[in-house]
């Protein structure tokens, strides 16, 4: 059956005016080269397209342009090369080891994780095979309909697989493994988590028996550790007395395992599961899907991203009996249902000098040090109390606890390096005080960062990573204006017409073969070739050819007067003696002339040219939006924040940060910066942020040959047009949270030039 609207668009986009094209990789129509309409010009198509239909613009579209680069981290969707994508193909994340992270039932949780590798291959040698057990990979139908299940053969009692797992397991800590299984002749299997390098403290009491049916079935196993450890293996199989001996075959899939002690663990956002695939080595997940609570609700602010890592110099965060806190107070440990979703918080009862705190001689005097806590009242009533540092001052204000948890924060300058570190007390006002806590955490730093648990030492979280691969990124391609060609004789068939030897660079021109041949003579230091091209002032151009040194030359093209004294280099000279192509966009400054030069002084030195072409071009451009909120203090740092940071080198990057130098409590500066252009940059005002926790952003800026520009809440800043040429960041990764502490609700680039309209309307 025929399309009659797809016979009609088909003959329509073959037949287009001039000036108007159809991209079909994009399915946008542009005029002028730019991909957006022109109502005024094209009615008569705009008419069409109403009545027939069109492929209209995403919710990502911003002043009619779409970006081919979106990570939305709240609704957890992802697009590069404006294809739909996932979060592991679109940006790399990487941090050794867990972080916490508030899911969306407001549970204090850990991030997705499995401790386990290689979970998809259990031929790994990883995955050892005992007691003549046997492992044949991708040998039966897992739950998820692919042959990616394994089969596990049981020919004797005890044969098994396992692995052994290293990492930092302290007693207390809650693990869970699990996997999937299936069999049509084993009706059951023993499984567990067995002690590593102190195997008395942990094998006891951690296995246990699971029916096994014909259907798949996800077992898991939670194991509390006994005692501190370096290791533990993980084990499927016979593995003790305690099960008695079933000979046949068993399919497993997808092993796992993770902390569950806190909340547990939130689910994979890929999977919405809580499994998480592996290879060589343990994985922790991004923090997509953090929540922080508005007053009323909990709300998904998108990805919780810590470029800085933090360690909790409190030993035992939530075990407040312990000796290592000195108190004068009573407290009831596990007497209310904490944060994280279990009965693990502590009655904190206090007299009327009542105060709980915690020693260490780690300081650094002149550091600043943040205290957090969770804290509510005890009986519904509200409660004044107040954190504090050091012994006595410095003191929190009075903090109000009430009904609902919150958690508090309180951030001083260390004097001594000696003497109490921080803790609770109520203030003299409040006698006595009554309050229910949970996770207290001291750290360097000016701000509290995510809970960090500790059960027997301190214990570092390390710094979030995102990483936004080259291949990933936007790039404009130089489009030509007209395709007029400026450039006379550029492929030097009609000899060196059009072409004449430099006055102050003079050499000898030799065009016999086609070819351009410059060669130092004796009298000066380069020889040169030089054309008037019609350059305009501030407008972009492609430079096209090819060169090669020949007898130690050194090819180079720049503008020059009209003696051939080069005023700007435009492509820096070469001792390639192989035939290399070149492609070099730029913004004319003036209407010298083109210049192509051997850059070699010495006597008979000669370069060789090719090919020379100059066309006018659209300039290049890029684009790029953020929001999301930021948590900073005014520590006086020319960049406090850098939300994200693109640079090649010292001296071609495009960046945002926010400034709190001298006076400023929150300046935002977009700038870039292109080795011949130099530094631009436009600024926000001085106190446009404040410093805080979640402080909300949103930031877009437009970036050309020619321009910058920035925006931020819909404020539109005054254009600095004195660039003269972009960056050329086409092969260079993007740091996303370069400098970062806070949440990321979305990032959007385009290769394309927003507009102050455009930019205006993203930062909205």
């Amino acid at each position: 059956m025929s399309n009659p609207t797809k016979i009609y668009n088909d003959y329509v986009r073959a037949n287009l005016p001039n000036t108007m094209t159809f991209n079909s990789s994009t399915a946008r129509y542009n005029i002028n080269n730019h991909s957006f309409f022109s109502f005024n010009r094209a009615n008569w198509y705009f008419k069409y397209i109403t009545k027939y239909g069109y492929i209209s613009l995403s919710a990502y579209a911003v002043n009619n342009f779409d970006p081919d680069l979106v990570f939305d981290f709240k609704q957890n969707y992802y697009r590069t090369g404006g294809t739909e994508t996932t979060l592991s193909s679109a940006v790399t994340h990487t941090r050794a080891g867990n972080a916490t992270m508030v899911d969306s039932d407001g549970l204090l949780k850990y991030a997705p994780h499995n401790l386990v590798t290689h979970s998809e291959d259990f031929s790994n040698s990883e995955w050892v095979k005992s007691n003549n057990g046997s492992v044949v990979v991708d040998n039966a139908v897992a739950p998820d309909g692919t042959t990616t299940a394994a089969t596990l053969t049981i020919p004797q009692f005890n044969a098994r697989t396992y692995q052994r797992v290293y990492s930092s397991y302290k007693a207390g800590d809650k693990i869970t493994f699990s996997f999937w299984v299936r069999s049509d002749t084993v009706t059951s299997i023993i499984f567990g988590v067995g002690g590593g390098t102190n195997a008395a403290n942990n094998n006891a009491s951690a296995n246990t028996v699971a029916p096994v049916t014909s259907t798949w079935n996800l077992v898991e196993l939670e194991f509390t550790v006994l005692g501190n450890d370096t290791s533990l293996y993980f084990i499927i199989g016979w593995y003790s007395s305690l099960h008695s001996a079933q000979i046949g075959d068993v399919e497993i899939w997808h092993p796992h395992a993770y902390r569950s002690d806190l909340g547990g663990m939130v689910n994979n956002p890929t999977t919405s599961n809580s499994y998480v695939p592996t290879t060589s080595s343990a994985v922790y997940l991004p923090r997509v899907g953090h929540h922080v609570y508005n007053g009323s609700a909990w709300v998904n602010e998108g990805i919780l991203h810590e470029s800085e890592a933090r360690t909790n110099m409190v030993t035992y965060s939530n075990d407040f009996t312990h000796s290592s806190w000195t108190q004068n107070v009573t407290i009831t440990p596990n007497d209310a249902v904490s944060p994280d979703g279990t009965s693990n918080a502590s009655h904190l009862s206090f007299p009327s000098s009542g105060y709980l705190f915690i020693t260490s001689n780690s300081r650094t005097v002149g550091q600043k040090y943040t205290i957090s806590a969770w804290v509510k009242s005890y009986d519904g009533t509200d409660e004044a109390f107040q954190l504090y540092g050091e012994s006595g001052p410095p003191l929190s204000q009075n903090l109000i606890a009430t009904s609902e948890w919150q958690r508090f924060s309180f951030t001083y300058t260390a004097t001594t390096s000696t003497g109490s570190v921080g803790g609770i007390a109520r203030p003299t006002t409040n006698i006595p005080a009554s309050l229910h806590a949970y996770g207290i955490q001291i750290e360097a730093g000016a701000t509290p960062s995510s809970y960090i648990p500790t059960s027997g030492s301190t214990v570092t979280r390390a710094a979030d990573t995102l990483t936004v691969p080259a291949a990933n990124m936007p790039w404009p391609t130089p489009v030509e204006v007209t395709g007029t060609e400026l450039v006379t004789n550029g492929d030097f068939s009609s000899g060196t017409t059009g072409w004449v030897d430099g006055t102050t660079y003079s050499g000898a021109l030799d065009a016999s073969s086609g070819k351009l041949l410059i060669t130092t003579d004796s009298s000066s230091g380069y020889g040169s070739a030089i054309q008037g091209v019609p350059l305009v002032v501030g407008k972009a151009y492609r430079l096209t050819g090819s060169r090669r040194a020949v007898s130690g030359g050194n090819p180079a093209i720049g503008v020059s007067n009209s003696a051939g004294t080069v005023q700007v280099v435009l492509l820096s000279g070469s001792a390639s003696t192989v035939t290399n192509d070149f492609s070099v966009t730029f913004v004319a400054s003036s209407t010298l002339s083109l210049c192509l030069f051997n850059q070699s002084p010495t006597n008979g030195n000669s370069s060789e040219f090719d090919n020379i072409s100059v066309k006018e071009i659209n300039p290049l451009s890029v684009s790029i939006q953020m929001d999301g909120r930021m948590t900073y203090a005014d520590n006086g740092f020319s960049t406090e924040v850098r939300p994200y940071r693109w640079q090649l080198n010292s001296t071609n990057y495009i960046t945002f940060s926010v400034s709190t130098l001298t006076g400023r409590t929150g300046q935002p500066i977009f700038s870039q910066r292109q080795s011949t252009s130099g530094y631009d940059e436009v600024k926000g005002g001085d106190l446009d942020y404040s410093p805080n926790i979640n402080v909300p952003f949103n930031i877009a800026s437009r970036h050309g040959s020619t321009f910058v520009n920035g925006s931020h809440e819909g404020t539109l800043l005054s254009a600095n047009t004195t660039p003269t040429a972009l960056p050329d960041l086409s092969s260079t990764n993007l740091n996303l949270g370069y400098i970062f502490m806070g949440t990321i609700a979305q990032f959007r680039m385009w290769d394309e030039d927003l507009t102050d309209a455009g930019i205006t309307e993203a930062s909205t």
